[in-house]
């Protein structure tokens, strides 16, 4: 169980970094005046908030602390209510302005986290 649920959590932090990088490559990163650029300390700030967020608990979970996982589980709900609403949010701006291939790679991702999200409660909650 630990090994499934470290690998789904480690597949889910590259996602999320790698969510926040294509963000900030799509037209998306136009809108609004807070808005992170590519390559900006804000965005690496971004990607390392997340790494720490994902990584510390983890951490903790591969030490023994196995009540740790109900953390990791709230965390994973925040990616899943956080990949959806950037899922739609690209499929909508698609619709209205085109695709591009920013746009698409950042759909895929976040899909893909969705996904990995997902398979990460059945791989931790799942009874033997």
């Amino acid at each position: 169980m630990k090994r499934k649920v470290t690998i789904f959590t480690i597949v889910s932090a590259l996602l999320y970094g790698l969510v926040i990088i294509l963000t900030t490559l799509t037209p998306l990163a136009d809108i609004g005046e807070n808005a992170n650029q590519f390559n900006t300390t804000g965005m690496w700030l971004a990607v390392s908030m997340v790494f720490i967020c994902y990584f510390v608990p983890l951490i903790l979970f591969l030490s023994g602390m196995t009540w740790v996982k109900f953390v990791m589980a709230a965390l994973c709900g925040v990616g899943l209510l956080s990949f959806l609403p950037m899922f739609l949010g690209g499929s909508f701006f698609t619709v209205n302005n085109g695709m591009s291939l920013s746009l698409f790679a950042l759909l895929v991702a976040c899909g893909a986290g969705v996904v990995i999200n997902i398979m990460w409660y059945f791989a931790a909650f799942r009874t033997k």
